[in-house]
């Protein structure tokens, strides 16, 4: 009877154990089914997300072109450990050259190092070689090993700049969650479109979330937004996906899309709670993106925490390489089916925005026109007019009472949509511009401190030399209507430089040029004399590699070429002020003759004639390192350059100004033959 009894608890326990094992695998088949239809339910949202905004023409696909390193270094944070080896052989490729053979043999050095590193300690390694170069030039190398030091310190400057990539790479492969910060029209937006299209096809799992679209808590929202049903924990959730994830080596990726342009309270507090809950899983990975002229104030402390987790990457307004934009100039004439010639002087104007580049195409569609100048306040007012013109005929009214309340409040970062007194018809007619231009944008806030909760609507212009054009001609137009000799338009800018508010060198920009071309130059006068001193711009908001401190120089710089009386005295007082300044707009000018656009450096004999040509080489700085590398680049382009008969006295003016101001004799470099043949 005791074996019997044995005989049925063994199985008994044979019974219960394998029915365990079959709700294991049961569970683990539910499992596998719900990741596969997580991934594409959530993929499919994600691209018709994406597809909105193609729709819009926010995203467009054809248009994309790679114009810096993000691209590259986003590729790093998708692919992570399988790319680990591209970073190695990059890395050891440097020194399998003559370099590295000369290190191992006379100094004892290898910088070889082993794909088995982890990234952290691929990053140290990184840095010690950075370290190395930085302090190579000191290197104490005996006699006999002739001049390894001088070789090591000019070849360690071009690797140091390989090796700073190399490290962004790892950091950004290494880290769980990524802040993309760039100023506006940096083309964020299709970064990380782009990014999520990749992602998908990589079999990934991606959420695209555009930030305003999230209503109050962000983590409720997700949990909406991948259909978590309330009776699973979201923690517990969190748990086995990233468990299945890595099972299948995958990763779900979490993309919020401008997080600045949702002020809810409620949307910032938890963004904090949600990105430290997603970093907890290594298999849970975010990338967010703000515009820099929000991120420190509302974002810096949420995101520079825990550095280690979360790579702030800064993108800022930058020149790129002049054939990318060539790329991107030729699919945008594609695009646009635009058979027209643009002149060298246009495109570089074009391409200092991008936004700027995309109104430009959209005025010019299907047409054949040669644009040899340009002038963005020209470009706005064409814009405008095609868009009341061909879309919404009431746009240019709308504009006018939402620019009009704006300069009321003094509030021209956003105001509240309650605000502006529209028709129901105006209001459609508004959100169908939103929805479909780059003109204005809308944002939604959550009043959550009144006794009654509600959303509120607030419209911005996403691009500030937009909006500040569309200011400057509301108040322009508003004067000349009261026939009050522009006293408005002074006393307005008057009060928004007083208060440091943005639009303050847009309205002088626009107001100045209009003024000019009126021919109103008194008024010209009173902006060069009572506004020269330089206006507070954010840190982000300007090109700091071409943008002239001296308000009075940013605004006189493309009227050079045909410069009045009362202009050429200002620049020669100005001058004598901001020396920094004087040297940039010779360099400027210098690389406009190099490229045979106007204005050149000829203009500076019109400000310093021959009897004062002494007081110009005093002005200038001693004939330095950053100048010999300017003169050095010029040299070189004059060198590759096909001259044509036009480009000519450009050039000659170039070896004019460098002979008389640094008695540099440089024909014999350009041409092979001697000076008195010029």
């Amino acid at each position: 009877m005791n074996d019997i009894c044995t005989d049925i608890l063994e199985l008994w326990g044979y019974i219960t154990y394998a029915w365990e094992l079959v709700i294991f695998l049961i569970a683990l088949i539910i499992v596998i089914i719900y990741l596969i239809k997580f991934r594409k339910n959530i993929n499919s949202d994600s691209i018709r997300g994406i597809n909105k905004l193609v729709e819009n023409g926010k995203y467009i696909q054809l248009l994309y072109t790679e114009l810096n390193e993000i691209n590259e270094e986003l590729r790093y944070f998708l692919f992570q450990k399988k790319w680990k080896k591209r970073v190695v052989n990059q890395y050891n490729i440097l020194f399998n050259s003559s370099l590295g053979r000369l290190l191992r043999k006379s100094l004892n050095k290898d910088f070889y190092i082993s794909p088995s590193l982890s990234y952290s300690e691929l990053i140290e390694k990184f840095n010690q070689s950075r370290e190395f170069f930085k302090h190579a030039g000191r290197l104490s190398v005996p006699k006999e090993k002739g001049d390894l030091n001088y070789k090591v310190m000019l070849d360690g400057i071009a690797l140091n700049w390989t090796i700073e990539q190399l490290i962004a790479y790892c950091t950004m492969a290494s880290s769980r969650s990524t802040m993309i910060v760039g100023p506006a029209g940096n083309g964020k937006t299709n970064l990380l479109c782009n990014f999520v299209e990749l992602a998908s096809k990589s079999r990934n799992p991606c959420v695209f979330i555009e930030a305003k679209q999230i209503r109050g808590n962000c983590i409720e929202f997700f949990k909406e937004r991948i259909k978590l049903p309330c009776f699973i924990n979201f923690s517990v959730f969190l748990y086995i996906i990233n468990f299945s994830l890595f099972i299948f080596r995958k990763n779900l990726y979490i993309i919020i899309d401008a997080v600045n342009e949702n002020d809810d309270p409620s949307f910032i507090e938890t963004l904090d709670s949600f990105s430290k809950i997603s970093n907890k899983f290594g298999r849970i990975r975010s990338v967010y993106s703000c515009r820099s002229e929000f991120f420190e104030e509302r974002f810096s402390k949420l995101f520079y925490v825990d550095p280690e987790s979360i790579y702030i990457r800064n993108i800022p307004h930058v020149r790129f390489e002049y054939r990318a934009y060539e790329h991107l100039f030729r699919r945008y004439r594609e695009y646009f089916n635009f058979k027209g010639t643009v002149s060298h002087n246009v495109k570089r104007q074009l391409y200092y925005s991008l936004i700027l580049l995309r109104i430009f195409f959209e005025i010019n569609k299907d047409t054949s026109s040669s644009v040899i100048e340009l002038h963005s306040s020209l470009l706005f007012n064409e814009y405008i007019k095609k868009i009341s013109r061909d879309q919404y005929k009431d746009f240019e009214n709308i504009l006018k009472k939402i620019v009009n309340v704006m300069v009321e409040q003094y509030s021209f970062n956003e105001i509240a949509l309650e605000h502006i007194d529209m028709t129901e018809d105006e209001y459609d007619i508004l959100k169908n511009i939103i929805d479909n231009n780059l003109i204005l944008s809308r944002k939604i806030s959550k009043n959550q401190k009144l006794l009654t909760e509600q959303n509120q609507d607030f419209l911005y212009f996403p691009f500030d030399e937009l909006r500040d054009y569309c200011i400057t001609r509301y108040v322009l137009l508003k004067c000349e209507e009261s026939i009050t000799n522009y006293d408005y338009f002074f006393e307005l800018t008057r009060e928004i430089v007083k208060k440091h508010l943005s639009p303050a060198e847009g309205l002088l920009k626009f107001g100045y040029f209009y003024f000019r071309s009126a021919e109103k130059f008194d008024a010209c006068i009173t902006i060069l004399k009572e506004f020269e001193v330089p206006i507070q711009r954010n840190y982000y908001q300007r090109d700091r590699s071409t943008s002239f401190n001296c308000l009075g120089l940013s605004i006189l710089f493309n009227c050079l070429s045909n410069l009045h009386l009362f202009e050429e005295k200002y620049l020669y007082m100005i001058t004598k002020r901001y020396k920094a300044d004087f040297w940039l707009l010779i360099e400027r000018l210098l690389y406009n003759d190099l490229e045979g656009i106007s204005p050149g450096v000829d203009v500076l004999f019109k400000i310093f004639p021959n009897n004062t040509l002494h007081e110009l080489k005093l002005r200038l700085p001693n004939f330095n390192q950053n100048i010999q590398k300017t003169i050095h680049v010029i040299m070189t382009g004059l060198q590759t350059r096909k001259l044509s008969s036009t480009q000519v006295l450009p050039v000659h003016s170039i070896i004019s100004f460098l002979n008389k101001v640094y008695a540099i004799s440089i024909y014999e470099h350009i041409t092979n033959q001697p000076s008195d043949k010029l």
